[in-house]
């Protein structure tokens, strides 16, 4: 408060002969009576005066300051901002006026505007007094917000039994080994609104390529729009995405994912996101059992400290798909699944991290698999249990080229010895981030 009225009586001092006085006594009588209202904290009577002043011919760069300080206490920003604005034709008050701008973002909360008027404030044409005030300001924002960004990652590594991709719940897996390299590239776009209140553009896409099976390479595309939204310690996501997936040479399937999130602040360091998907999946014509309906439901807790980031989540999985039917025989390929998972970060320097993953996932197929053999009917509820570890860490070469190392067991048991299997993986990945 003190700042800015010292702000305005320099301004009222340096513009006296900016513009021409208006004639009527009553006019600046009244913007006399609010220049007093002013100095003594009655903002809206002061208000008043200005605009009574106004009405009577008083037009001045004065009268637009002082209308436009008045309005920024009353917090009538758009009104502020009007006057303010009319001040940037005159080059020896556009500084002043672009700073009272720059003020005016800062408490609408759009950090981007708040920087980019303190930046003109902080002119060569401007007092020092001006420069001070934008410098100052311009030091409390946070870091700019990138409008953008992009990751790519390239890896290599060698898998001791490859099984497809989990979207083919049908597929058996391979019982063989092989190398691979796989390709993940995406980014991230702000393209209307603020990060904290505004639209985004997603999109990424991966391929695996296994040297002696190619009828399990894996492609995926995947692109959308989100939404994002924050205030008082709430963060809402809303996206909506679609995918276009192949195994092997054959369209496995495209589908239609609308997610909703909702996270809580509980500490600065410490918050809880719970979560619903909704999919569509229009499988490809030689996985017609995979069309249907997917939905989820989840519950994360997330800790991010200053050396350390917990993950704990559960997610409820429920699928109706058309399932499988050959002539007698009968595949149920919708499973209701129930999975527990936990990632834990440890930052050990500054450019080195030790990464470990759990999970454990229970699925139980929604009906009886049926399969003739011979003279006996083999019936059986599909029942699997899942589990998945990992471990590595991650290197950083550059602020934004980073290795990573990462070592994976997966072991799926199945009541139907067809299902079960496991698999040692070891991948070596160079990440390089674009902004």
């Amino acid at each position: 408060m003190g700042r800015l009225l010292a702000v305005l009586i320099a301004a009222l001092s340096c513009m006296v002969h900016a513009g021409a006085q208006a004639d009527d006594a009553s006019a600046e009588s009244a913007y006399a009576a609010g220049v007093s209202a002013f100095q003594g904290g009655d903002y809206a009577a002061a208000r008043g005066d200005f605009l009574a002043a106004r009405a009577e011919g008083y037009e001045t760069p004065q009268l637009d300051y002082s209308l436009g300080a008045t309005c920024y206490q009353l917090h009538r920003y758009n009104e502020a901002r009007r006057e303010f604005t009319r001040l940037l034709a005159d080059p020896n008050v556009a500084p002043l006026a672009h700073y009272n701008l720059g003020r005016i973002a800062v408490r609408e909360g759009d950090v981007d505007a708040a920087r980019a008027e303190f930046l003109a404030a902080d002119s060569e044409m401007a007092a020092s007094e001006i420069r001070d005030l934008a410098a100052t300001e311009l030091a409390r924002l946070p870091p700019p917000t990138p409008h953008w960004y992009g990751y790519a990652d390239f890896s290599a590594g060698y898998d001791d039994d490859v099984s497809p991709a989990p979207f083919a719940s049908l597929q058996p897996p391979a019982r063989q080994g092989s190398p691979f390299v796989s390709v993940l590239a995406g980014g991230w776009g702000q393209f209307a609104g603020l990060p904290d209140d505004g639209w985004q553009l997603q999109g990424s896409v991966y391929r695996a390529d296994y040297s002696r099976l190619s009828s399990n390479d894996e492609t995926l595309l995947l692109a959308g729009p989100g939404y994002r939204y924050a205030a008082d310690g709430w963060h809402s996501t809303f996206d909506l995405l679609g995918s276009h997936i192949i195994l092997g040479r054959d369209v496995l399937e495209d589908s239609l994912l609308g997610r909703a999130e909702e996270t809580r602040d509980l500490t600065p360091a410490d918050a809880l996101a719970v979560g619903v998907e909704y999919e569509r999946v229009v499988a490809g014509s030689d996985f017609p059992y995979l069309t249907g309906i997917r939905q989820s439901i989840f519950l994360e807790d997330r800790f991010k400290g200053d050396m350390t980031q917990v993950l704990l989540g559960y997610e409820h999985e429920s699928n109706h798909r058309n399932d499988l039917t050959l002539e007698n025989d009968f595949f149920s390929a919708s499973p209701l699944r129930s999975r527990f998972y936990g990632e834990l970060t440890l930052k050990c320097t500054e450019a080195l991290s030790l990464h470990a993953g759990a999970s454990y996932e229970k699925s139980l197929y929604g009906g009886h698999d049926v399969v003739m053999d011979g003279l006996n009917d083999l019936v059986a509820r599909r029942d699997d249990d899942l589990y998945i570890g990992s471990l590595g860490g991650s290197l950083e070469l550059t602020p934004r080229w980073s290795l990573l190392l990462e070592d994976r067991y997966l072991k799926n048991d199945s009541n139907i010895p067809f299902y079960s299997y496991q698999s040692h993986r070891l991948m070596l990945s160079l990440q390089h981030l674009f902004q």
